[in-house]
């Protein structure tokens, strides 16, 4: 689920406890509300803030006849505790509009290979499950060998849980170009096995291709 975030959004909020809705008050002097920025059903990150106390999770704006309301979830993104759970905020309460370091992505983040046989990593959170992660994209060229076993093609770099998908696209030159065909066997996380076929006779043949993989 995608956020909304705003700058300069904070507003009161009068002893919310543990409420899995809270309405807000309105914001202090120099800042804006929520509303200036979001609509209704919106998602959005959010800290609560009382002075020893603090919340921050992904929840979702409400408006309507003039009431602004945030809905929390049950599991939040940290707080003060350690925990997962809601806070209990027994007094006046700071609302801000802000995107957790839970959920920052730096430049660093994006680890890319930039070589013939690369990688490159983007990294995002689950959209059902809320895990943090990466897909992983690579790409690279090689050639299959005159065999019937093919040739094992290795990844840059091993995937930590699977590879969903690769593609083959065929180097051809002069009569391979007509009846030269690569196709690939299953993938694992580590590689894939790669095979080169004349089309016309059946016999396996040594073909140059290039091919891509994503995983996670």
């Amino acid at each position: 689920m995608a956020a909304t975030l705003g700058n300069l959004i904070v507003e009161n909020c009068s002893q919310p406890l543990s409420a899995a809705i809270i309405t807000l008050a309105g914001a202090p002097a120099g800042r804006m509300p929520f509303s200036s920025r979001l609509q209704n059903g919106n998602a959005v990150y959010y800290f609560m803030v009382d002075g020893s106390r603090y919340e921050t999770a992904l929840g979702i704006y409400g408006s309507g006849s003039g009431v602004s309301t945030i809905t929390r979830p049950a599991t939040v993104i940290a707080n003060h505790l350690g925990t997962t759970t809601r806070v209990d905020f027994p007094g006046a309460t700071t609302v801000i509009c802000e995107c957790p370091a839970e959920r920052t992505v730096t430049l660093d983040a994006f680890t890319t290979s930039f070589a013939v046989n690369g990688y490159a990593k983007v990294p995002g959170v689950g959209v059902a499950s809320g895990a943090e992660g990466s897909l992983i994209y690579q790409w690279g060229s090689a050639s299959t060998v005159a065999s019937a076993a093919g040739s094992l093609i290795n990844f840059p770099i091993a995937y930590p849980t699977i590879c969903y998908a690769v593609v083959l696209g065929n180097i051809f030159s002069g009569a391979a170009f007509t009846t030269g065909s690569v196709t690939h066997g299953t993938p694992t996380t580590t590689g894939f096995r790669a095979f080169g076929g004349n089309t016309a006779t059946g016999v396996a043949a040594a073909l140059s291709f290039h091919w891509w993989a994503i995983g996670g």
